[in-house]
């Protein structure tokens, strides 16, 4: 018998622990953005699906490809299904034109700031350009 009620407290601590970032997930410090699409480290190309799920104010948000040193080469601002306090789902194809001589780079997600308009809740994966 104690062997059974142990075993069922071993399994629902497992379920519980499901909040936990996955590998395939990228999230930015405060937790309000999480980017599912692409992977750490993915070899992406044009256009690349970016996607996930963001807490953020009227549910906007910004998402951007850019090389390692950080010239932008595509912006979308787009809207999450639904904004704060609930987390709203997000997905969109970000065209861009691959850099020539540059492997890497990044693809970012951020909320903007109501205060002054800055970026927070920034989220930086990165990836490699086929």
């Amino acid at each position: 018998m104690t062997k059974v009620f142990i075993g069922f407290m071993i399994i629902a601590l497992l379920r519980g622990c499901s909040s936990e970032v996955k590998e395939t997930e990228s999230r930015s410090a405060s937790g309000n953005i999480i980017v599912t699409e692409p992977d750490v480290d993915e070899a992406i190309s044009s256009p690349v699906l970016v996607a996930g799920k963001a807490r953020v104010f009227e549910a906007a948000l910004t998402v951007r490809v850019l090389t390692e040193d950080g010239r932008e080469l595509a912006r979308a601002n787009i809207m999450a299904s639904q904004g704060a306090p609930e987390f709203g789902d997000f997905s969109v194809q970000v065209s861009f034109e691959k850099p020539s001589g540059v492997s890497k780079g990044f693809v970012e997600a951020y909320s903007e700031s109501a205060k002054d308009g800055s970026p927070i809740n920034v989220v930086r994966v990165p990836v490699r350009f086929k």
